[in-house]
């Protein structure tokens, strides 16, 4: 219910203790209703940005995800391939194995800030959402 419609059935129901001849001031509460329209066109626009937000964030989601999924392939990738080296031989395994650890830390790092970027937007993303809208601002 609109602040109007309540102002109007709280005076009916005021009206009907008071009386019919009651004189209830309406000069300030016009200056409220006014102030509500203002706070209902200024909704619309929050309402707007907070779309635009999410959108945005879902935007980042995507392209966050893609860049995990990417380094999880290339991780992939990059330890299949030995690096052109003869496992076997004793000195290429271990330059296979010290570049592996060093791979394997450089992808370790990469995809945890991924997935913590994922993590914060996710969170972000709740937090939005759940910002009120005025009702008669919604649609």
């Amino acid at each position: 219910m609109a602040l109007q419609d309540d102002w109007n059935k709280a005076t009916a129901d005021a009206k009907k203790v008071l009386g019919s001849n009651a004189n209830i001031p309406n000069g300030r509460m016009s200056d409220a209703l006014k102030a509500m329209q203002d706070f209902h066109s200024v909704g619309r626009g929050f309402k707007s940005a907070r779309d635009a937000l999410d959108k945005s964030i879902t935007e980042m989601q995507k392209a966050i995800s893609k860049v995990q999924s990417a380094l999880n392939e290339a991780d992939k990738e990059v330890t299949a391939a030995k690096y052109h080296l003869d496992p076997k031989k004793p000195d290429d395994k271990k330059k296979i194995d010290q570049a592996d650890v060093i791979f394997e830390k450089f992808f370790s790092q990469w995809t945890k800030l991924a997935g913590e970027h994922i993590k914060f937007l996710d969170d972000i993303e709740k937090h939005v959402d759940l910002m009120p809208v005025p009702r008669d601002s919604a649609s």
